[in-house]
């Protein structure tokens, strides 16, 4: 009867570690799933983030927001390569920024739940909406007032170099916005599920 229980309670030992062993194997595929979400974020990796997640989850940072305003500004034959190529590397920075720190953690009580806390832009102190829908006034009022160097730039130098120069001193502003922008903490809460033995994020919400 001792030998009984004892296997018995060896077995029972067996399986409870097998158990635990494979919800740690979960938890770290997850993490490694909202690590890359955050990483590709910081990155500018759209197209990598789409695949990280199922056609359902909601963008909850409101990234379309951030890069539909500046497709405006992507036609090199309307605005030249030097101001498109900047207006870029000014969004690379915005999503550079978007995200201050993040910590990971799992809900004991929500199987398959990855709790996020961090900080993240404040859209209160930073509105990109006004400063994409105000750029072209912007941009048509410092012509009028610098035409003068402008036009001598563009003689010289050619449109490049004329479009550079505005974008350059027009970003200046937008620049200064965005490095003295204030932050806010945030709570996701990303709900996994697994596919083709793959986890994906099938969804993600505000607690905060």
């Amino acid at each position: 009867m001792k030998k009984i229980l004892t296997f018995a309670l060896a077995a029972l030992m067996i399986i409870s570690m097998t158990g635990c062993a494979g919800n740690d194997n979960t938890q770290k595929e997850q993490e490694k799933v909202v690590t890359s979400f955050f990483d590709n974020i910081k990155e500018y990796k759209l197209d990598e983030l789409e695949k990280l997640g199922t056609d359902d989850y909601t963008d909850v940072l409101d990234i379309s927001s951030i890069t539909d305003g500046f497709k405006n500004f992507e036609d090199e034959n309307v605005y030249g390569e030097s101001f498109v190529k900047e207006t870029e590397n000014f969004v690379k920075k915005v999503f550079d920024k978007l995200i201050k720190e993040y910590k990971i953690t799992f809900d004991d009580e929500e199987e398959n739940t990855v709790l996020v806390k961090g900080k993240r832009l404040d859209e209160k102190s930073i509105d990109m909406t006004s400063a994409q829908e105000n750029i072209n006034e912007l941009a048509q009022k410092y012509q009028e007032e610098n035409m003068e160097e402008l036009s001598k730039i563009y003689l010289e130098q050619g449109q490049e170099a004329m479009m550079k120069k505005i974008f350059d001193d027009l970003s200046k502003e937008l620049y200064k916005e965005l490095d003295n922008a204030k932050y806010t903490e945030f709570t996701f809460k990303f709900e996994m599920v697994e596919k083709d033995g793959k986890w994906l994020i099938d969804k993600i919400s505000k607690e905060k």
